[in-house]
């Protein structure tokens, strides 16, 4: 029997690609990086008998069918986001920077943390009950009461009589 320690071969590839994407995606944006292994990742991690441990004390799933929003599942996670804007302090996706995270510690640490696209959202966005307007520039629309034509009118006429 095998320990929950050991990974299977098909496992640590599908890890080690996620590992090799995240490092493209730093080269992409000019940030430093470096080329990260499945097993040095592994050593960062808390042990128990029943495998690694998430730093929140989850247990994590490696398998490859393993349902992608399972909250036990093991993601790449980056304590300071590689979407964040690249300058001279960013870390990048180094050893430090990068840990194994459960899919829930990585999604909350996603949704709490605004990066450029998200604060220019916030920014944008209409607060309910502002108004759009000045009250002084506000244009007032005449609006008819009743959007239907008028009984008298020829539309009308022309589409009650039905014989």
């Amino acid at each position: 029997m095998t320990s929950p320690h050991d990974l299977t071969k098909a496992d640590r590839a599908r890890l080690q690609s996620t590992l090799n994407a995240h490092r493209r995606r730093a080269a992409d944006k000019h940030i430093a990086y470096e080329n990260i292994r499945v097993d040095d990742l592994l050593a960062k991690l808390k042990r128990s008998p029943l495998g690694y441990l998430c730093a929140c004390g989850q247990v994590l799933a490696f398998g490859a069918g393993v349902d992608p929003q399972r909250p036990d599942k093991a993601t790449v996670g980056h304590h300071f986001p590689l979407s964040a804007p690249a300058n001279d302090e960013h870390p990048g996706h180094t050893l430090p920077n990068t840990d194994f995270e459960c899919w829930s510690c990585n999604s909350r640490q996603n949704h709490t943390q605004d990066t450029p696209g998200i604060a220019r959202g916030k920014r944008m966005a209409v607060k309910p009950g502002r108004a759009k307007k000045a009250a002084g520039q506000a244009r007032s629309i005449a609006k008819r009461k009743d959007p239907w034509p008028a009984k008298g009118s020829r539309k009308i006429k022309s589409r009650s009589t039905f014989r």
